[in-house]
């Protein structure tokens, strides 16, 4: 039975998980292992019938009413199974008419404590090296754009300074969302390919249509390009052409080249007032 020793990590996130999350009655082996997952992994204070009682490490104070919620079991059923489980020395159970004190023994065998530490270690290193990433692209795109500027894009000929580009983050942030490391580097490639008055101009048919993911804006964009869609003045007319289409047929139909964003939705008029460019 080697092939039997040793442990895995399991977190406490499971607990959210749909498939933990599932209405069902809980088996003996659920109900150990979910003592396991709400036992404290360190010491604290729960205020308890107007006292304050110390818990420690590997302890949860609860109640027979509130693990039968939990397990679906009845009351009767899970008094003997904590029982069961005190005898077998898994456990160490007191209780009163008003709570119940579980202590799970060994629980560091079962949480080790120097892992959780190392974890904790690996979970903070992890979170600077994304920050870090993301600062590095964003630096780039700034460099992409200012680089594109200077080209003089045909798609693009006019300057996006950094104020410029910070007006349409800082405008998307307000009309949609805040804009994460991966689309702030989606919207300075659009920036640079597109110009900053179209891109903003679909930044306000995303909102019109309560968008909220920035592929929507990239589809829009490539949509008014194979359409021709060079300035803003060239969206507004190619929008009026689909609404008037819309309202004539009732709806959109499919077109074979590709998908269009505005299938199935309705428009209605949005003063360019709120639009920095």
């Amino acid at each position: 039975m080697s092939e039997n020793l040793g442990w895995i990590s399991l977190h406490r996130s499971i607990q959210n998980h749909w498939l933990f999350q599932e209405d069902r009655k809980f088996s003996k082996f659920e109900a150990w292992i979910d003592l396991i997952l709400i036992a404290n992994h360190k010491d604290g204070k729960v205020m308890h019938d107007g006292q304050l009682i110390d818990v420690k490490r590997g302890q949860k104070l609860t109640s027979l009413r509130k693990l039968g919620n939990q397990w679906n079991w009845s009351i009767t059923k899970v008094d003997k199974f904590l029982n069961i489980l005190h005898e077998d020395g898994m456990i160490v159970l007191k209780k009163d008419t008003k709570k119940t004190l579980v202590t799970i023994v060994n629980y560091d065998v079962y949480q080790n404590i120097d892992l959780e530490k190392r974890q904790r270690s690996d979970t903070k290193k992890n979170q600077k090296e994304i920050k870090k990433e993301s600062e590095k692209k964003q630096k780039e795109t700034n460099n992409n754009v200012n680089k594109a500027n200077k080209d003089n894009n045909v798609n693009n000929p006019q300057s996006v300074s950094d104020e410029d580009f910070k007006k349409i983050a800082d405008y998307y942030n307000k009309t949609i969302q805040a804009l994460n490391g991966t689309d702030y580097v989606h919207l300075g490639e659009d920036v640079e390919k597109f110009g900053k008055e179209l891109v903003c101009k679909a930044i306000q048919e995303a909102a019109r249509n309560s968008a909220q993911k920035y592929s929507y804006i990239n589809r829009v964009l490539i949509d008014w390009s194979k359409n021709g869609v060079k300035t803003k003045e060239d969206a507004e007319q190619y929008l009026l052409k689909r609404q008037h289409n819309f309202n004539n047929k009732n709806k959109w139909q499919k077109e074979d080249e590709h998908y269009s964003p505005y299938q199935d939705m309705e428009f209605a008029e949005i003063p360019d007032d709120s639009l920095p460019f």
